[in-house]
C-alpha cells in the first residue's frame, strides 16, 4: 500500500509519517508540503490513500481533491482522500461526493488514522464516521458497510445495545457469558472508532 501525505505543517507531516512508517502493509510513504510538489514525484499510479491537511475547507479544497484523484491515478479510478480539518464545514458533503473523507484533527488519534486508512483502502467509505463526529443532520449511514466490518455476533450485540439492553441482558438473550459480551462491545467500539455505546449505535444508524 502506498500512502501520499500532503501537509504544510512539517511537525504534523512528520507525525503522520512516523505513525505510518512501521505499519504492516504500508510499503511506501510519499510526503510533500503542498499539492504542486507532487509534480516532482515519479509515477504515483499505485497510490492507495492520500492524506491531506488543510487549515479550512474551501471550494478550492474540493477542487484539489478532484485533481488529486486524477493526478495520482492518471484516470478516473477514485482514490480516497482523507482530509484533516480544524472544524466541520458545510462543504464537507462536497468532499465526500468527491470521494474524500473529512475528519477533524482533534477527533482522530494514531490508531484511528491507521484504521481509517486500511478501511478506505479496501473500498469502504465510512460515512458513519462523520455521523459519530458531528454531522448527524447531513449524512445517512451505510448499513452494508457496517455489516461487512462487524462480525454477525458483533452486529447482534450492537442491535441489542440499540434496544437499551445492558451486558447482563444481552448475555442472557444470546446465551453467552457477560465477559464474552464485554469482549464484543470492546471490538465494536474499536472497529467503529467510537468511544461510547451511544456513538457506536449512532455510527451504525440503529435505533431502538
Amino acid at each position: 500500500m502506498r500512502v501520499v501525505v500532503i501537509e504544510r505543517d512539517p511537525l504534523a507531516r512528520g507525525g503522520i509519517t512516523a505513525i505510518l512508517r512501521h505499519e504492516e502493509g504500508i510499503k511506501s510513504i510519499v510526503e510533500v508540503s503542498a499539492y504542486h510538489d507532487l509534480r516532482r514525484e515519479p509515477s504515483l499510479s499505485e497510490t492507495s490513500v492520500c492524506i491531506m491537511g488543510v487549515d479550512r475547507v474551501t471550494d478550492e479544497t474540493v477542487t484539489l481533491v478532484s485533481q488529486l484523484r486524477h493526478h495520482l491515478t492518471g484516470s478516473e479510478r477514485p482514490i480516497p482522500v482523507i482530509v484533516l480539518t480544524p472544524d466541520w464545514s458545510p462543504l464537507d458533503i462536497m468532499l465526500i461526493k468527491a470521494d474524500a473523507c473529512p475528519i477533524r484533527r482533534d477527533h482522530i488519534g494514531p490508531m484511528q488514522l491507521v484504521w481509517l486508512i486500511r478501511v478506505i483502502s479496501m473500498g469502504y467509505r465510512p460515512l458513519y464516521k462523520a455521523l459519530v463526529q458531528g454531522l448527524t443532520d447531513r449524512f445517512a449511514p451505510v448499513s452494508g458497510e457496517i455489516r461487512q466490518i462487524l462480525t454477525k455476533r458483533e452486529y447482534e450485540v450492537l442491535t441489542l445495545i440499540a434496544r437499551g439492553k445492558v451486558n447482563g441482558e444481552i448475555a442472557t438473550e444470546l446465551g453467552v457469558a457477560i465477559s464474552t459480551v464485554k469482549t464484543h462491545v470492546t471490538e465494536i467500539l474499536r472497529k467503529l472508532g467510537a468511544r461510547t455505546r451511544a456513538q457506536a449505535v449512532m455510527a451504525a444508524g440503529l435505533s431502538g
